[in-house]
């Protein structure tokens, strides 16, 4: 039915948008080939930012946070996008020595992005 739809629509934006990701790459096995990298790149650097965050490492999170803002912007990931803005709007105005409840909540929402992007990757491939 159409709400079926509407809703699968919804949850693929909501990880990453792959027509406007292929659209970007040139040609599809690239694009395949790349997704697999940004995926795992994705991971590794959501690691490096919990390490970041655990020893209140603002320059080094500051780091990982712009790699994975450009891997969100070629993967047309919206909601990772959104989190890269509230950590760097964090991590300018305020650092990681305080609101750590907060630094949870958005680790927490950026390795379940993160996922998604993995999971919706596996899919496709």
């Amino acid at each position: 039915s159409e709400d079926q739809f509407s809703l699968l629509s919804a949850d693929k934006e909501y990880s990453f948008n792959f027509e406007r990701y292929l659209k970007n790459q040139g040609s599809a096995e690239l694009a395949i080939y790349m997704l697999d990298e940004y995926t795992a790149e994705n991971k590794l650097l959501v690691e490096k930012l919990s390490q970041a965050v655990a020893v209140h490492d603002g320059k080094k999170a500051d780091d990982v946070i712009r790699a994975l803002l450009i891997n969100a912007r070629i993967l047309s990931a919206k909601s990772l996008q959104d989190l890269c803005q509230q950590w760097h709007t964090l991590l300018t105005t305020q650092g990681l020595d305080s609101c750590e409840k907060l630094q949870m909540v958005l680790l927490s929402k950026t390795k379940q992005a993160v996922d998604d992007i993995s999971q919706h990757a596996v899919s496709i491939v």
